[in-house]
């Protein structure tokens, strides 16, 4: 099955990674980095009340591509922000009028709370339960969809470092 080239996501592995990691990327291909390692870096009462979830995945630093903007698909500018109350996105768009979403795997829960509830533990419980979700489960769904003969987007995992086409 062929795939529209306007729905094609790449997910970027935003973290809060170290400066010199985001530096270092610049000048490379591909990275080895978890998504978010502070969710298993839990204490055990957490685990027991919130669940083990997926927290080791979210840690396990795995090698993936990096994205260069200004030479990824001939060159992808950046067309305007997205984002709904959980994720950091930006479309993109390439010379020949392809448009792409860039996604952040990790979410951002919290704003869908009420604004005086957004600094209180609430906050971080909310923020904490990310963990349920398997940071790589956009992987999955193109063989699925192939099986069934659906049209979908083939999204990749990819880590954006501190790229200038970024500006501020």
């Amino acid at each position: 099955m062929s795939v529209n080239p306007y729905i094609k996501l790449i997910l970027p592995a935003i973290t809060g990674c170290l400066l010199t990691s985001a530096v270092k990327a610049q000048t490379t291909d591909s990275i080895k980095i978890a998504p978010y390692p502070k969710y298993n870096h839990v204490t055990p009462q957490c685990k027991l009340l919130f669940g083990k979830n997926y927290r080791q995945l979210w840690a396990l630093p795995v090698k993936i591509k990096v994205l260069h903007l200004a030479t990824e698909k001939g060159g992808l500018k950046i067309t305007e922000e997205g984002g709904g109350n959980q994720t950091k996105s930006l479309h993109l768009e390439d010379a020949a009028g392809n448009k792409y979403a860039l996604r952040s795997v990790q979410k951002y829960p919290g704003k869908a709370l009420p604004k005086e509830e957004r600094k209180t533990v609430k906050k971080d419980i909310v923020q904490d339960e990310v963990s349920t979700s398997n940071p790589y489960s956009a992987l999955i769904v193109p063989p699925l969809a192939d099986a069934l003969g659906i049209m979908h987007s083939n999204p990749e995992i990819v880590y954006v470092g501190d790229d200038e086409a970024l500006g501020k």
